[in-house]
């Protein structure tokens, strides 16, 4: 078998993350959050979404230069209010973690979907 030629490409691409702009939807807390960490402290500018005002104004004053804006994406009308937020506060977003999300537990054998 031959080798793949363009393996040692990928193997050499590094990305400088202090160009990034990056929109972290659920990025509040958890693993959101401590993602945003990471790219502010690479040097990204970085703006992150939540539903709850209080937890996305207590990330913004333990994360100097992060950008929040509350907001729920499971709303269309929400949705289309965030678009139009990056358009004009993150206008050159190039990374996008979709974060956002709700866990439910439930039991896989009672599910009645047909």
């Amino acid at each position: 078998m031959r080798p793949d030629p363009l393996r040692h490409i990928m193997l050499d691409m590094t990305v400088d993350l202090k160009y990034a702009s990056v929109l972290v939807t659920g990025g509040s807390e958890g693993i959101g959050r401590g993602l945003a960490a990471r790219f502010l402290r690479a040097g990204s500018k970085v703006l992150v979404t939540g539903r709850n005002p209080e937890k996305l104004a207590r990330a913004a004053r333990e994360m100097p230069g992060l950008l929040t804006f509350v907001n729920d994406i499971s709303k269309p009308g929400e949705r289309e209010a965030l678009a139009k937020h990056v358009q004009s506060s993150l206008p050159d977003l190039n990374a996008l973690i979709n974060n956002a999300g709700i866990q439910r537990r439930i039991s896989l054998a009672s599910d009645t979907a047909p």
